[in-house]
């Protein structure tokens, strides 16, 4: 569905006006040359005093149009990859219930 609708962006016939489209998303798929370019594509990434730093993907040393950003991100390469301490948090919740009900 968001590269659907980043394409509806990205054409003349469906966005004659040429209208700017801003959004937030965590789908990293979208991390393609194919749908962005490296000058649409931003990061957030929280210092350790929990303030976020906005950069954009063109102010990273060494991307080119052709690099393979979701590969690159996923790697860590753009730092602002998210550290998902959830799946802990989960496990811990289960252990803890079922400790309660025996």
């Amino acid at each position: 569905m968001c590269q659907f609708i980043v394409r509806l962006f990205h054409e003349p016939a469906t966005n004659p006006k040429g209208a700017q489209l801003v959004f937030t998303t965590h789908d990293v798929t979208l991390l393609n040359s194919a749908h962005l370019r490296k000058d649409q594509v931003w990061f957030t990434q929280k210092d350790q005093f929990g303030t976020t730093d906005l950069y954009p993907l063109s102010k990273i040393e060494d991307v080119r149009a052709d690099t393979n950003f979701e590969a690159w991100y996923r790697s860590g390469k753009f730092k602002a990859k998210p550290k998902i301490k959830q799946l802990k948090f989960i496990r811990e919740q289960i252990k803890s219930r079922q400790a309660q009900h025996g």
